[in-house]
């Protein structure tokens, strides 16, 4: 990633009443120093000039420059502001007093006197960059856009621009316009790790796998510790199956955007050590789905060691205890819970790190058909609820998740809804009334809402809800990993580019032996994905499937 300060060129001797040879002597070696890269030295042979001359624009200039690379932004904007008073109109000032702005951490500001400076001198390539910066910092992606298209059209050969402007059009999530973009940022730098990074990304977001794998690869022989480059790489390797390869580069996850959770323990991280009559601590990570799922593994770990301490979200506290008795669950607290620092316990792990040790081959899986156990009593009493006396089938659905790619609208299910015998249950987080009621009016079908069940909340309850189906039809969500857990059959949506535990072109899973997966043929196009699950729930729905 380039996001270098690009200033205005600072030339010859500092301009106004007649120069003394000491003093134009003292301000070229001032330039000499700074352009070296020794920002004191530039400040102490200054100094003479500086009080000689105070204000100079070119004094002045330099002054604020040399205050920049010393960490004294707020100095800069003085100098360049002194300068302004002098040459209100100077574009390459106002450029200067952005980056001034910028490193003072005023973004606003500084973007606004970029916007100047464009104003007076229109398509100047690094005003425009500079503002790009900015405005990406601000998450304005709409207009960090527009500035490095400017940026770009002045300066098509500029490697900078381009990667910026792919880098923002990926945060879009306008994938087909980045895929290009990345590659002329990659053409034009062939030896940036960033820009076959950022490739990497929209080649994979867009289904092109070994582009994608040919990029990451790119990336990360450019720069072994380039953290996206092996975290992309790694990702592929999962979906290809190559396990031993994606849970090593799994590991790099701690330095990517990845939203991981760190916990302060001091134990030894558990190195694949035997465990007989040893106490190790587990602690689970990022989102619930993914504790939910790495949750396989936690019965490994309790044949293998004396004793197993598990770390989890408190939502999963009440359904982890039932589920592992032999372990002591307790909440993931700060400060941490007495339990997971006493003497006793020999090692810690993140629950994500268990399956270079105990998934290294797809053989290694075993068939478990669950691994969570639900309230049964509470089960039962939503079943008699949902079903209200009749045969009807349970079908959950879930239609939306964190990120675009992997949702639909709930009107994309309509067809499944004509379906005779069947009752559809919603599984879905977050407040949709108002896509639910109009889905009923446009539909005539009804979608069961069981306002005492918050998938947010407690999951225990949701866990029994789940339960209760007979079928879960979903995209990839939180709903899919409770249903695979417990062992009910679960029919999976997927987009083009998966996530990476469902593998590439596979249709089963080896996480979750009741799940089936169904994959879209065209990128964004669900209406194709829900024509072929519709004939086999009409087989669901007569007992045939």
């Amino acid at each position: 990633m380039n996001r270098k300060q690009r200033r205005a060129a600072n030339k010859g001797a500092p301009a106004g009443k007649a120069v003394s040879p000491n003093l134009e002597r003292a301000f070229a070696d001032a330039v000499r120093h700074f352009q070296g890269g020794r920002a004191a030295q530039a400040a102490e042979a200054l100094a003479p000039v500086a009080r000689a001359m105070p204000d100079s624009p070119d004094v002045l200039t330099l002054g604020g420059f040399i205050a920049l690379e010393s960490g004294q932004p707020e100095r800069a904007v003085a100098s360049f502001r002194r300068v302004l008073e002098r040459a209100p109109n100077d574009p390459g000032t106002l450029n200067n007093l952005g980056n001034a702005l910028k490193q003072a951490g005023k973004l606003e500001d500084a973007a606004e006197a970029y916007r100047e400076s464009l104003r007076i001198r229109p398509g100047h390539a690094d005003t425009a960059f500079n503002l790009g910066v900015s405005l990406e910092a601000l998450a304005d992606w709409t207009g960090a856009e527009a500035a490095y298209r400017e940026s770009l059209a002045a300066a098509p050969a500029d490697p900078a621009a381009a990667l910026n402007l792919g880098r923002v059009l990926l945060e879009q999530r306008r994938i087909d316009e980045a895929l290009p973009v990345c590659e002329r940022a990659a053409a034009l730098d062939p030896e940036s790790a960033d820009a076959h990074g950022n490739l990497a990304r929209a080649a994979a977001a867009l289904g092109l796998i070994d582009r994608a794998e040919a990029a990451a690869t790119r990336a990360v022989a450019i720069d072994p510790d380039h953290a996206s480059g092996r975290q992309a790489l790694g990702m592929i390797h999962f979906l290809r199956g190559r396990w031993a390869e994606a849970w090593r580069e799994y590991e790099t996850r701690w330095r990517t955007e990845i939203r991981t959770t760190t916990r302060p323990f001091r134990q030894p991280v558990w190195s694949g050590e035997p465990l007989s009559g040893k106490t190790i601590l587990i602690w689970g990570e990022q989102g619930v789905g993914d504790e939910i799922l790495f949750g396989g593994m936690v019965p490994d770990m309790i044949a293998a060691a004396g004793q197993v301490v598990l770390e989890c979200d408190g939502r999963l506290l009440a359904l982890y205890r039932r589920s592992f008795p032999d372990a002591a669950c307790v909440a993931r607290n700060d400060p941490p819970d007495p339990k997971t620092l006493a003497d006793g316990v020999a090692f810690q792990v993140p629950i994500g790190s268990l399956g270079q040790w105990l998934r290294p081959t797809e053989g290694a899986f075993p068939r478990r058909p669950a691994f969570l156990t639900a309230d049964r009593a509470l089960r039962d009493r939503l079943s008699e609820r949902y079903r209200e006396g009749t045969a009807d089938r349970l079908i959950g659905v879930s239609w939306a998740s964190v990120g675009p790619d992997k949702s639909m609208p709930i009107e994309a299910l309509a067809p499944l809804f004509a379906i005779p015998g069947l009752r559809f249950v919603d599984l879905q987080y977050g407040d949709w009334r108002d896509a639910r009621a109009a889905f009923e009016r446009a539909t005539g079908k009804r979608l069961i809402h069981d306002d005492t069940i918050d998938p947010l909340g407690d999951l225990d309850p949701f866990a029994a809800q789940v339960a209760t189906m007979d079928l879960v039809v979903s995209i990839s969500s939180t709903a899919v990993h409770m249903a695979g857990a417990l062992g009910v059959p679960a029919w999976v949506m997927l987009p083009t580019m998966p996530m990476w535990r469902w593998g590439w072109d596979r249709d089963d899973s080896p996480w979750y032996p009741s799940v089936r997966l169904f994959r879209q043929r065209q990128s964004g196009d669900w209406t194709d994905v829900v024509a072929r699950i519709k004939p086999k729930l009409i087989e669901f729905a007569a007992g045939r499937e």
